[in-house]
C-alpha cells in the first residue's frame, strides 16, 4: 500500500493532460490511452508477473504501467506548461467553485441516501438487504447514462463558459435527455 501511494502522485500528473482532452472533445484518443495502458499494465506486464509468482508485485507493476502510459501518452496528444500557474485571483475561484462542488455532493448523497436511511430505521436487515437489491436494480440503468454523459457534458459546459446563452441551452437540453 505504501508504495501504491506513489502511483497517487503519478496519476495526479496525467489529470491535466486528461481534463484538456476531454476539454477538447478527444474522448476516443482518451479511451485509446485508457485501453493501452490497460492492455501494457495489466496484458503485458502484470500477467506474466503474476505467472512468474510476483504475487501481490503483479499487481502494483501493472498498476504502475497504466498510470504511466497515461501520463506519457495524454501529455504527448495536448502539451501543456508543468510550472504551475499560481493567481491568487485564480485560486479564490477554484476555492468556491470546490466549496460549490464539495457541497453538492454531499446534497446528492443525502437525497440519494435518505430513502435507505428511513428504510433502514423502521425494517429488519434483511428487509433493508432487498430494499436496496431492488433499488440498485432500478436505479442501475440511469447511473449509467449519466456517468456515461457526465464528462461529455461537463467538457461542453466548460468550453461554453463564456457564451451564458449557449450554456443554458446546453443545460436545458441535457436535463431533457437525462
Amino acid at each position: 500500500m505504501r508504495v501504491l501511494s506513489i502511483n497517487c502522485f503519478v496519476n495526479m500528473l496525467s489529470v491535466v493532460s486528461v481534463r484538456l482532452l476531454a476539454r477538447q472533445m478527444r474522448f476516443r484518443e482518451i479511451q485509446v490511452i485508457n485501453i493501452a495502458g490497460y492492455l501494457l499494465g495489466y496484458v503485458a506486464v502484470g500477467i506474466p508477473m503474476a505467472y512468474l509468482q510476483f504475487g501481490a508485485w503483479a499487481l502494483v507493476a501493472a498498476w504502475f504501467v497504466q498510470t504511466a502510459v497515461t501520463l506519457v501518452a495524454s501529455y504527448a496528444l495536448i502539451r501543456h506548461n508543468v510550472v504551475p500557474y499560481l493567481s491568487v485571483k485564480h485560486a479564490v475561484a477554484q476555492f468556491g467553485f470546490g466549496v460549490q462542488t464539495f457541497f453538492s455532493g454531499i446534497l446528492t448523497w443525502a437525497v440519494i441516501s435518505a430513502d435507505r436511511i428511513v428504510v433502514a430505521r423502521f425494517n429488519t436487515p434483511a428487509n433493508v438487504g432487498l430494499y436496496t437489491n431492488g433499488y440498485n436494480l432500478a436505479s442501475a440503468p440511469i447511473w449509467q447514462i449519466v456517468s456515461s454523459l457526465q464528462p461529455v457534458l461537463f467538457s461542453n459546459a466548460s468550453k461554453d463558459q463564456s457564451d451564458m446563452q449557449r450554456l443554458q441551452n446546453s443545460f436545458r437540453r441535457s436535463l431533457i435527455v437525462v
